[in-house]
């Protein structure tokens, strides 16, 4: 590629292309020196060898110290993630917003007062410094001096324009810091980025692993990230020299290495409950599972396979209490798997998509699917891929790299894309000619109001020259002013809303020429512009007619004009103002104008941040809090007094021809409304006297001064606006009288023997003794006549334990053991507390999640325990029904409602229909349920069979709801025969499917019951 230095013209400043790759969990940087006519080989590119914060090599960990840093001895904790945190945390998916680490992260950074965009800059000052003291040491300072060094950074592809700009924010301290340094003009996706490293490598230009490329192959590349995975199809368009183009738009999801870590995160601190003693559990921080963690994982999740044997790691010396039952920690492959798989899952469906997308374009499947990143590295997500192409794509060549040089392709593909921008390479590499438009654009017609799409998503756009789209001349409009407009419309998938893009304002003195869009792209970016054509002739011409105004931007770049100079909308008179205000007299045009642009920014990045928060309060109307809101989350200090409890109502004055003036309109204020309001309540009086507390050490006895008896007694004086009737009746208020609270006072012992009970009920120790003891705690609570005092304190226990540990089946289990216990204790009056005994039970019955455990053993506990509970829901319901009458139906009807809801989990639908038995008994089934099962069949149970049949949840629902229909032949005094035998059976058979559904219907006819089937016939014909 030819040097873009004309011959005979000196190079004054060389540039050193470097690229970063800015990581959610590690980072890099890649760079190259030109040599002494300014030309570089990309073969010389190299990685930085760095340590920065602690962390050593070419992949540094992304992170910052929590406290004051010194090099040697540190022994802090450290503030990770903060690359996430450049996202709206509307931009993040569900999963990602409710990651545990990702929020305990957070909160860390904004103890300190840090931004996210503060972190990213102290970050990126240390890989900086350490990047320029290499380049001093190689160089010279001399040397250095010489040269511009420039900067490009890679960016996931779906992060929108917001937290680009946040990160180009945290860039600039670092950057303008160094008078040599500049960064690139544009980000650069990082997909491309690792497509143009792997595909220019220069030992195998032109062909990969072996097998040369030839016009019309096809490469998906797929790069596993930290905390995002790209992935990009290219068709070969030339050979030599190598040229290829985008198929299908590049994707990027949220799936990578920091899910997977977070996920072992979750499975040890699970094991950590078999393995170690409640007493030693709960002691143990997050700050040590991490160590933990981070001692063990990176090495087994590089080379965990599909096949793994057993794997055993000793526990740190904090995990072994004085009772410990093992001393190791053991992990099965399926325990392993079980962390890597939702992760991977999703990685697998976004390359089937991208297969998929390649074969709908050629009719054949890619000649090579190549996986890079980090995460890309782990043995398991290849061989899954592995067998993901082998079963979509046969004759499919899976690549993939052990070694750094898959991990490092983002930041080196960051180079090679500075390289190429430049045209400084003696080298050709590949070329990339096209891409594809991830969104559509277009405009409307003035007429029909219809969409003219001038892009469709999928369109491939050249990367080098125009892409020009006539504009039909009926999508320009007029306003009420004169001016001529046009909308641009933007949709960003097949099916989703369109929505306003920009709108483009013409100043028109005649009829207009033909126009048109040119689309360009600007890193990976969509841009256009509106050019004006001449009549005769494609190309630009001016036109004195016509000025371009551009609304603000409000989602992505892009540009619109028709000028060499577009209009600000931001009058610089107002900077000039401000500035002869504060004393600055004299302020050329060029700093007017750059200072214009500022605010014009400033201004539109909190109307974009204000927008937001309206449409996430499901608003239309842009508040004022919005703005403060906004100014909030942008670091701004927020403005005071603007604040109005009444909508603004805005007048509109004209100051001249396009210039007008919006002004608030004053409220008109009624003299004889103001002065026949009733007036405000005159405060009382406030008077002061002294007085003395003590004299001498002694205090003195008046009336300011009680003594310690009275001083008691007057502890349960009534307080508050209803205490004195009289003071209350002169401020205006209901004459209500407050009666003293009265403390509830309980004894040491009883005190003492509640805790104890706590700690034995809590205790999962599977030791003798434990067990032992904690069998004799619910003994004492069944049998003991002296606990009439902590009957709340214990129903409060129950309620609380319940309410925030629905994850841990072993402490549901004995909550509910112990509301058990205190039902069979014969000397308790708990009757007003049936309603409280009640909540928690219901809680465990129909939960949607219990426990965290997976597996048939932990499913079949969940299901033990919800059985349980149901059979508590019931003993409470007949127990306690004569003195709360409303208990019983209570009870019945929650069940009812829970089970008929088609949208709960069939393991909530499953405590549904046996909490309806316990509590309503077999009447209840009869007159609630049979009606209604046959819709239950056809919406709930066949949907359900059909992606489910044969799991223990689905088995268990229907094995729950014929066990509560089964229980009405208890209940029937005498049997039934028919007359005409078998036919009748067969009838009854039938009529028992349409009545019931199907599938109960097959298992109630498979017992064999006709006393049961007629029972339930006869149940058709209840009012």
């Amino acid at each position: 590629m030819a040097s873009s230095v004309p011959q005979g013209q000196a190079i004054r400043r060389r540039i050193i292309h470097a690229g970063m790759d800015f990581g959610t969990a590690y980072s890099s940087i890649s760079y190259v020196i030109p040599d002494s006519d300014g030309h570089i080989d990309p073969g010389r590119c190299r990685l930085l060898f760095s340590n920065v914060y602690l962390s050593e090599g070419n992949m540094v960990q992304t992170r910052i110290p929590k406290g004051d840093f010194t090099e040697d001895d540190y022994d802090g904790g450290w503030i990770k993630l903060f690359k996430l945190s450049l996202l709206h945390s509307d931009d993040l998916p569900k999963g990602i917003r409710a990651s545990r680490i990702l929020d305990i992260s957070n909160k860390e950074r904004e103890a300190l007062d840090l931004s996210a965009t503060d972190a990213t800059a102290i970050y990126f000052q240390g890989l900086l410094g350490q990047f320029l003291h290499t380049l001093s040491l190689m160089l010279g300072h001399q040397e250095l001096a010489q040269h511009d060094v420039e900067i490009t950074v890679t960016v996931p592809g779906i992060w929108p324009v917001d937290a680009r700009r946040r990160l180009y924010q945290a860039l600039q301290p670092a950057i303008t810091a160094h008078a040599n340094v500049r960064l690139a003009r544009n980000f650069v996706p990082e997909g491309e980025a690792t497509a143009i490293a792997l595909l220019s490598e220069p030992s195998r230009t032109g062909n990969f692993w072996g097998q040369r490329f030839e016009k019309g192959d096809t490469v998906v590349i797929c790069d596993c990230g930290g905390g995002t995975t790209d992935s990009v199809a290219y068709k070969v368009t030339s050979a030599q020299p190598l040229i290829v183009e985008e198929i299908s738009p590049g994707r990027c999801i949220f799936a990578g290495g920091v899910l997977v870590d977070e996920a072992f995160l979750q499975l040890v601190k699970n094991k950590t409950k078999e393995a170690t003693p409640m007493r030693t559990r709960n002691n143990l921080t997050d700050n040590d599972y991490q160590d933990f963690v981070d001692e063990i994982w990176e090495r087994i999740k590089e080379r965990h396979s599909v096949d793994a044997p057993r794997r055993e790691v000793s526990l740190p010396r904090k995990f072994l209490g004085s009772r410990a039952t093992r001393p190791k920690m053991t992990f099965s492959a399926d325990d392993i798997n079980s962390v890597f798989d939702p992760v991977v899952g999703k990685i697998l469906n976004l390359l089937e998509s991208e297969i998929a997308n390649v074969g709908r374009a050629t009719g054949n499947g890619p000649k090579h699917v190549v996986v890079a990143g980090g995460f890309g590295r782990s043995r398991y997500l290849q061989l899954k891929i592995a067998q993901k192409v082998e079963s979509l794509s046969p004759s499919t060549l899976t690549n993939w790299y052990t070694d750094q040089d898959g991990w490092a392709s983002v930041c080196r593909g960051a180079v090679l894309h500075a390289i190429q921008a430049h045209a400084l390479s003696m080298e050709p590499g590949v070329q990339i000619d096209g891409r594809a438009s991830g969104e559509s654009y277009g405009v409307d017609h003035r007429t029909d109001g219809f969409m003219y799409w001038l892009i469709h998503q999928g369109d491939v756009l050249s990367t080098t020259g125009p892409n020009r789209r006539t504009l039909p001349p009926d999508a320009l409009r007029r306003d009420t002013n004169g001016r001529l407009f046009v909308n641009m419309y933007r949709q960003t998938e097949p099916g989703a809303r369109v929505e306003l893009f920009d709108c483009i304002v013409l100043t028109a003195v005649g009829e207009p020429p033909s126009m048109a869009f040119d689309f360009r792209w600007v890193g990976g970016e969509m841009s256009f512009m509106l050019v004006v054509c001449s009549i005769h002739t494609s190309s630009i011409s001016a036109s004195s007619n016509f000025t371009f105004t551009q609304l603000p931007p409000t989602c992505a770049s892009r540009c619109a004009m028709a000028t060499d100079t577009p209009k600000l909308l931001w009058n610089p008179d107002n900077v000039k103002d401000v500035a002869e205000s504060v004393g600055i007299s004299s302020l050329n045009e060029e700093a007017l104008k750059c200072l214009a642009q500022d605010v014009e920014y400033r201004i539109g990045q909190v109307i974009v941040e204000s927008l937001r928060f309206m449409r996430a309060a499901r608003r239309t109307t842009l508040t004022v809090n919005d703005i403060s809101l906004a100014l909030r989350a942008l670091d701004v200090e927020p403005l005071y007094g603007y604040d109005s409890t009444r909508p603004l109502r805005y007048g509109e004055a004209s100051l001249g021809p396009g210039q007008p003036l919006f002004y608030i309109e004053d409220e008109e204020v009624d003299f004889e409304k103001l002065i026949n309001a009733p007036l405000p309540k005159v405060p009382r009086d406030m008077g002061f006297t002294a007085h003395w507390l003590a004299i001498e050490g002694v205090q003195p006895s008046i009336p300011q001064n009680p003594t310690t008896s009275e001083s008691r007694s007057q502890e349960l004086l009534p307080k508050g606006p209803g205490a004195n009737p009289a003071l209350s009746a002169l401020a205006g208020n209901d004459n209500v009288s407050m009666k003293p609270s009265v403390k509830h006072i309980v004894s040491k012992e009883l005190i003492l023997y509640f805790d104890k009970i706590q700690a034995a009920v809590l205790d999962d120790n599977p030791d003798e003794e434990v067990v032992r003891l904690r069998q004799a705690a619910l003994g004492s609570v069944r049998d003991d006549p002296g606990l009439h005092q902590l009957i709340p304190y214990f129903i409060t226990f129950i309620m609380d334990r319940v309410t925030h540990h629905l994850d841990d089946t072993f402490t549901l289990k004995q909550m509910m053991e112990l509301t058990n216990a205190l039902i069979e204790n014969k000397s308790l009056f708990l009757d007003p507390y049936a309603s409280p005994l009640s909540a928690p039970a219901l809680t465990c019955l129909m939960a949607r999640k219990l426990g965290t455990d997976e597996g048939t053993d932990a499913l079949k506990e969940q299901y033990d325990l919800r059985q349980l509970a149901a059979s508590l829901v019931g003993r409470i319901a007949r127990k306690y029904s004569a003195s709360n009458t409303l208990l019983r139906p209570k009870l019945t009807r929650t069940c009812l409602k829970y089970f008929l809801d088609p949208t709960k989990p069939p393991a909530v639908l499953y405590g549904a229909i046996h909490g309806l038995l316990e509590a309503g008994g077999p009447e209840a089934i009869r007159v609630l349920v049979l009606r209604n099962l046959q819709t239950f069949d056809s919406g709930i149970l066949q949907p359900l069979k059909e992606k489910a049949e044969g799991t223990m949840d689905y088995e268990m629902l229907v094995q729950g709801i014929v066990q509560a229909v089964a229980s009405l032949a208890d209940h029937v005094e005498s049997d039934t025969n028919g007359v005409n035998g078998a036919a009748n059976v067969e009838t009854e058979i039938s009529e028992l499917k349409d009545f019931i559904g199907p599938i109960i219907g097959e298992k109630i006819a498979s017992a064999g019951s006709r006393r049961l089937i007629r029972t339930i016939l006869d149940a058709r014909f209840l009012d």
